[in-house]
Parts: C-alpha cells; structure tokens; sequence
C-alpha cells in the first residue's frame, strides 16, 4: 500500500546493527539477542520463525530468492537455510564481521567483512575471490542491484564505492559521521 508502518513487536533488538527486510518486503529479520534473530511480519510484530543458538548475529542479509539468510557475528559467517534452519558456516575465527551483503547479479557471490578487511567469497566453491584492505573497521556493506559495485562505510565516517569484480576503488567520501 505504499504506507510506512512502525514495526509492532514486544521483543528487544540487541543492537539492530543490521536488520533487513525479506526481498518481498513481507516479513523483517531482527537480531534480538546475543544468540538469536527472528522473522517477524512487519505490521503485527507476530514472530514468524526464530534462530537461536547463533554466534552474537550482528550483519544479516537474505538471498534475493529469500530462502536463505547470511550472518554476520564477532567471529563469524553463517548462512542459514530459512525453511529448514540448518546452519553452515563459511568462515570462522573472524573478528567483528558486522555486515554482509549477497550480491544479486552473481549467484552465490556474499561479501562480508573481517575487521578492516572486506571479503568476497563464492559461496558455491568456498573460494575467495577478492579481499580489500581498508584503514579501519568496515561498518556497513551493500551490493548495487546490478552487483557490479560494492559499497563500504567503515567507523571513521568514510563511504567507499568498490569495482566488486576488480575490487578497484571507484570513489571515496570522507567525514560522514553525523547520525539521525
């Protein structure tokens, strides 16, 4: 309908560091807890399935096909099946992988990161295919909807667009610290 709704729900989010919508809109994925995330629908707050036993879930994000769910903890990635709730890891012994992003253009294409490090791994042959180093924590990253750039903020305020094929930097913004 086009209206924005506030979320209804009776549940507190751990840090909402990165809670996402479904690729259909219908239904949002929170992290609640150092060791949980829910899917909830979005106007009535109802939970619709709940994750537990995860690793302090920080950085989600869903496949476009919504099946299945990345996260992002202290230390480490997650892929999560939506239907049946099994997990796989895909990397581990990280430190402070906040976010991850799946690229919508390359199937099986996730981007995560690791501390200063952005890691672009194929999920279907767990090889990496691109790691950028950058000169502090990486906060945030998303995909384009073509998949062929990568965008990063990190803790100092900067905002970096990536060749996510080339992982050639493409622009740079610095000072982007005011919030709200």
């Amino acid at each position: 309908n086009g209206l924005i709704s506030t979320v209804r729900a009776s549940f507190n989010t751990w840090g909402g560091e990165r809670d996402a919508y479904t690729p259909d809109s219908k239904q949002l994925i929170v992290t609640t807890d150092e060791k949980s995330l829910l899917i909830i629908e979005p106007f009535t707050g109802k939970t619709i399935k709940q994750f537990k036993n995860l690793e302090h879930p920080i950085g989600v994000c869903f496949w476009p096909d919504g099946k299945k769910i990345a996260v992002g903890s202290n230390a480490v990635v997650e892929i999560l099946d939506v239907a049946s709730g099994k997990k796989t890891i895909v990397d581990k012994e990280l430190k402070y992988a906040l976010d991850t992003a799946y690229s919508p253009l390359h199937k099986g294409i996730l981007a995560y990161n690791n501390d200063n490090k952005i890691i672009i791994r194929d999920i279907k042959t767990n090889k990496i295919v691109q790691s950028i180093e950058m000169d502090s924590l990486i906060r945030s990253l998303d995909f384009s909807p073509d998949g062929k750039r990568l965008l990063s903020t990190d803790t100092n305020g900067g905002v970096v667009s990536w060749n996510a094929e080339t992982g050639t930097k493409e622009l740079s913004l610095k000072g982007h610290t005011k919030r709200g």
